[in-house]
């Protein structure tokens, strides 16, 4: 019986080392590649996720079977009291202010960095009820984890995650809209009523107005055909010539004018304008940070009658 016992744990030892392997292999390289990669979304890591929960569960199993391994808890814990703080503390009113902070300093041409801090606190109020329960969570589960009390320390951990996960979801992520350049688009373009209707539309003047096509300078991100439509014309096919023709009106821009040839193609629009007897509407001024790149944007519509 003992030789049976025996040949079985090395039987199960040996699976289990092929499998962390196995594992290992998936989840290494691939996460090197993507830490290379120069811009970085969330979706792009999505491929390495069920190699992580695969080795998390693994441990978790090992865990609860007490299995001697003092350092490697002791690494553990160290490792999940590091992140949960970390954590937390990115997606608190502290973090925010110090990325805007960091942020407002990339911004040359249209506003200073003081204020345009004062802009995005304004914009983004945030409840805290999720975080601070969240925090709590991973507390216990550093308190009952040094008593080895190892079931409730795994539960108390899956809910500070599913906690702390929602407040930065639902909560921290929608509120910062200086963080989703997009999204400030979309509200320069809606103040001059040329944007496409929401789901939510009920109908406005603005349906006679819709443009036939959105020209975009100095900002050249994909996304914003997703939320503009398909008549967006991104840089280097935009442009500011003004057709002669009556039924080219009214004619769409959305500029950037932290960039250096956003500020030159507001200058010559307004030449040309002026020069043919246009009207010229231009929204306010939206500030974002592209987090794709880092690099600052300050968005204005300008729609041309």
């Amino acid at each position: 019986a003992f030789r049976t016992l025996h040949h079985r744990s090395l039987d199960t030892l040996a699976t289990d080392r092929t499998g962390l392997i196995f594992l290992t292999a998936w989840l290494v390289p691939t996460w090197i590649f993507f830490e290379l990669l120069p811009t970085k979304l969330s979706h792009y890591t999505l491929p390495i996720y069920p190699a992580l929960a695969l080795l998390c569960g693994w441990g978790c199993v090992q865990l609860m079977g007490g299995t001697k391994a003092t350092l490697s808890r002791t690494v553990s814990l160290v490792l999940y009291a590091a992140g949960a703080l970390g954590l937390c503390l990115l997606v608190s009113p502290l973090g925010v202010w110090a990325l805007q902070a960091d942020a407002a300093e990339a911004f040359r041409y249209t506003i200073s960095s003081a204020d345009i801090r004062s802009i995005w606190r304004a914009e983004a109020p945030m409840p805290l009820y999720g975080l601070i329960a969240g925090a709590g969570a991973a507390l216990l589960t550093l308190f009952y984890a040094a008593r080895q009390a190892y079931g409730r320390a795994l539960s108390l951990a899956i809910l500070s995650s599913l906690l702390i996960g929602w407040h930065a979801r639902l909560v921290f992520l929608p509120g910062q809209t200086w963080l989703q350049p997009t999204v400030m688009a979309y509200a320069a373009l809606n103040e001059i009523c040329p944007a496409p209707p929401s789901p939510s539309h009920t109908g406005t003047d603005c349906d006679l107005q819709l443009p036939r096509r959105l020209h975009v300078i100095g900002y050249a991100e994909p996304s914003i055909v997703f939320i503009t439509g398909t008549h967006t014309v991104l840089p280097p096919k935009s442009g500011i010539v003004l057709p002669d023709t009556d039924d080219a009106y009214p004619r769409v821009y959305l500029i950037n004018l932290e960039h250096p040839g956003g500020q030159a193609a507001r200058a010559e629009l307004d030449q040309l304008a002026e020069m043919r007897g246009h009207i010229v509407t231009d929204s306010r001024l939206y500030y974002a940070l592209n987090y794709s790149n880092g690099d600052p944007v300050a968005f204005m519509a300008r729609r041309i009658d």
